[in-house]
């Protein structure tokens, strides 16, 4: 015999919502035991992991009341067999497939206002169309559809509104998409940042790095070269300017940790183009002995 929802739940067809949801826990609960026993046994899981699969199919269609309520018409179709007539089958199988809710708000639109409204489901069958859908049969052993059959039932169809409201809400519709069309996005100007003053040959560079040493006056002196103010040099590195005048004019105790110094040595001078390679590594390496020095 098929082992539906009900069976494998043991439950009775008119089992409550709560007493359903006990019923799982219970199952689950029995299952949990089950695996954890077979892991401590290094036994085959599948099994076990298949029927808490089905436990929590059962409760997700018997928990829901729609699901459940086209369910147990399924369920009582598969017992007396399925009809090989398309139409017959939808007017067995349709009253379950209309939402209770969907009746009870034409039910108050036809009370409310003059609109003709019909059924949610209607007896009369429409031209049979060549596309394929599947029917609500069942295959052996479980109650899962699996029957193809040529669509000529007749389709539960939405209200329709009167021509004149869609003709109004097309013309408004159309309206806007074209303005969004023909609408220019409007672009953000763009803001130019600093400009760097490359003219300056590497050999100047070294000449000043000779001169200055790993010092505040070779960072003042390269940027001055570049041609850059302090509030330049601000945006590129993202530093304050009060630190950077206070590395430039070596006051190391108006400076920060020196982790964080060290950091923003190597971003202003990459950001000034000064160093390359090694250079940058001596250049930090110089001004931080002098910086520890002066903070003992």
């Amino acid at each position: 015999m098929p082992v539906g929802f009900y069976e494998l739940l043991q439950l009775a067809p008119d089992a409550t919502g709560d007493a359903v949801r006990a019923a799982w826990q219970d199952q689950v609960a029995q299952v949990v035991r089950r695996m954890r026993s077979a892991e401590a046994k290094k036994l085959d899981r599948a099994p076990i992991e298949a029927r808490r699969l089905a436990l929590n199919e059962a409760y997700a269609v018997l928990s829901d009341p729609v699901r459940r309520r086209r369910y147990d018409r399924f369920r009582e179709i598969s017992r007396t067999g399925l009809p090989t007539d398309p139409d017959e089958l939808w007017k067995i199988a349709g009253p379950s497939l209309a939402d209770p809710g969907a009746a009870v708000a034409i039910e108050v639109i036809r009370s409310l206002t003059d609109l003709k409204v019909g059924p949610p489901l209607t007896d009369a069958a429409p031209a049979a169309s060549t596309r394929e859908v599947t029917s609500p049969g069942f295959a052996a052993g479980s109650f899962a559809p699996n029957v193809t059959v040529e669509e000529s039932a007749s389709v539960p169809m939405l209200p329709v509104l009167p021509p004149a409201t869609i003709a109004v809400a097309s013309s408004d519709t159309a309206s806007r998409s074209a303005a969004k069309a023909t609408a220019k996005p409007a672009v953000p100007p763009v803001k130019a940042g600093p400009v760097i003053d490359r003219t300056a040959s590497a050999e100047a560079l070294a000449r000043l790095f000779d001169q200055y040493g790993p010092t505040g006056a070779f960072l003042r002196s390269v940027r001055e070269i570049r041609r850059l103010t302090p509030a330049d040099l601000s945006t590129i590195t993202r530093i304050s300017q009060r630190f950077l005048d206070a590395m430039e004019r070596d006051a190391f105790t108006e400076l920060p940790g020196g982790t964080f110094v060290r950091g923003y040595l190597k971003m202003v001078v990459r950001g000034l183009e000064a160093l390359e390679g090694s250079e940058i590594d001596e250049f930090i390496e110089g001004y931080m002995s002098r910086f520890h020095r002066a903070r003992g």
